[in-house]
């Protein structure tokens, strides 16, 4: 073990956990938390009925994919017991490692209850149970973690165990998202979203501690050898020794899609790609954003919370009142913006929230689309159906208008442009003030195809009280009618309050107007 590692150097104040120390690893623990879900809460009755239906292949498939993912986890938990949890010393990291732990668990608990659920011969179940001894083909994949386990080096196990969890389980998560393209097993498919976005954000925690606090890193040499060792594994398991041919997968583009995922995690971990393929299962694009909006029930009044105890151990203000101003909306996290930026959370900033301009600014640009994209994504799956949407103005254009200004406002309009894009969006509607030929010509290097700009000054309340914010999520349920409704009926789409981010009341008719008169349509 080197001593020249912060990550593993003694620390007297790690029994306590504040002041912070780590920002960074303190929100990704954050997010971790919001995340958190039990086995209970997967229903498993219509399972039993779909697997019946399944052929002898696909059960044969699924059997033993089930069987790897059993065992893999407590393999994963071996290495966090035995030695990253005990290594490290810095209180945020070792906050996450606990938790990943305990979340580790639930997945072995889930793992195993399907297993339990669904095989009925008492035989076939034990083999499973013990596919580390029983199965050659799960025995491979889990001899190579296991060995890793042993190395000395951390920085040579983190990167090794970020494989584990980001290459090892990437096939047979996409191998499962296909299947559930037939509307069977949803159990199964259910829980396979919790698991897959857990698994990621383990993955980019590694990744994270590898990039920011790893000092004694292996060559890249020594990265693309361990990333590319496992590449063959993962090949082999799912075309040869398991053939995702059983369920009716390609295997020439599941091996191409493991090789996406590996350069995807090589340059998560500063090394060049090394395969250059392009991502064949255009299902899997977007899944673990798409993912988090389903099953997140995460306040924004504990994220205020949160972020209140963070300035608080920073900057030494009081706790902030503004939270109470606030109603329960749909949220993602703010932690993929922080992490690009993680001075969004720093300034002068009083008990009332007020004084920092970014950080009110990015609450207000955030939960207005956070809100907004939840609401469609609710529709897209109640309808079924692939269709475009219309944003309105804030999310996109406020990014626009600061991004050329002092302020460093590049990585939130980075990250709308992906999550607009994730969510379908190829239009933008904009009822905007300002210079509507800059923001045009913004928004096509963004990539939309198009976008309309009323050319009028609309006046709008300042965000100074919250008050829209509240007014806003209470029609949060009615939004999601009216879009249901309208796509129904294939209809213009010209909600009587379409303007989302708080135009004031006498411009919602001009708003409502201009949708008509521009015929925009909802695909």
């Amino acid at each position: 073990m080197s001593t020249q590692e912060i990550l593993l150097q003694d620390d007297p104040n790690r029994f306590v956990t504040f002041p912070l120390q780590h920002l960074d690893l303190w929100l990704m623990y954050k997010k971790a938390v919001a995340s958190f879900w039990t086995a209970e809460e997967v229903d498993l009755s219509r399972d039993v009925g779909d697997w019946e239906r399944l052929t002898l292949d696909e059960r044969h498939f699924l059997s033993h994919v089930l069987a790897f993912f059993a065992a893999s986890d407590g393999i994963v938990i071996e290495n966090l017991v035995e030695r990253f949890a005990r290594e490290v010393k810095v209180t945020e990291a070792r906050c996450f490692y606990g938790f990943q732990i305990a979340i580790e668990n639930i997945h072995s608990e889930m793992y195993s209850l399907l297993i339990e659920t669904l095989i009925r011969d008492h035989q076939e179940k034990n083999k499973l149970f013990n596919a580390i001894e029983t199965l050659s083909c799960v025995k491979k994949k889990a001899e190579w973690a296991l060995n890793w386990i042993q190395n000395p080096s951390f920085a040579k196990r983190l990167v090794a165990f970020a494989a584990v969890e980001g290459i090892f389980f990437s096939g047979s998560f996409a191998a499962i998202f296909w299947l559930k393209k037939r509307g069977l097993m949803p159990g199964l498919t259910f829980s396979n979203e919790l698991i897959s976005r857990d698994e990621g954000l383990h993955c980019d925690f590694a990744c994270h501690l590898f990039n920011h606090y790893v000092t004694n890193k292996p060559s890249k040499h020594e990265i693309v050898q361990i990333i590319s060792d496992a590449v063959k594994i993962e090949q082999e398991f799912l075309t040869e020794a398991l053939p995702v041919s059983l369920i009716g997968m390609n295997c020439t583009l599941m091996k191409q899609y493991i090789e996406f995922v590996a350069d995807r995690l090589l340059w998560e971990l500063g090394c060049d790609k090394m395969y250059n393929v392009e991502n064949p299962f255009d299902f899997m694009e977007s899944i673990r954003e798409i993912i988090f909006f389903k099953s997140s029930t995460y306040s924004f009044i504990n994220m205020v919370k949160i972020l209140v105890e963070i300035q608080a151990s920073h900057v030494g203000i009081g706790k902030s009142t503004f939270a109470k101003e606030f109603n329960k909306p749909w949220v993602d996290d703010c932690i993929q913006l922080v992490e690009s930026d993680p001075s969004f959370f720093y300034g002068d900033v009083n008990e009332y929230g007020e004084g920092n301009d970014q950080f009110k600014h990015l609450l207000r640009c955030y939960l207005v689309l956070e809100n907004f994209a939840a609401s469609l994504d609710n529709v897209a799956a109640n309808l079924g159906t692939d269709w475009t949407i219309i944003a309105s103005r804030s999310p996109i254009i406020s990014c626009i208008q600061f991004a050329s200004q002092d302020v460093n406002w590049k990585p939130m309009m980075n990250y709308y442009k992906r999550r607009l894009k994730q969510l379908g969006v190829d239009a933008v509607l904009v009822l905007d003030y300002g210079n509507s030929i800059q923001n045009n010509e913004e928004a096509v290097q963004m990539g939309f195809k198009r976008m309309w700009v009323r050319g009028r000054k609309f006046e709008w309340e300042a965000f100074n009280t919250y008050e829209h914010y509240k007014s806003f999520f209470q029609r949060a349920e009615q939004v999601k009618s009216d879009m249901v409704e309208a796509m129904k009926k294939d209809e213009f789409f010209h909600y009587k309050e379409v303007a989302f981010d708080g135009f004031m009341e006498k411009d919602l008719a001009n708003a409502k107007e201009y949708i008509a008169m521009t015929k925009l349509k909802i695909k």
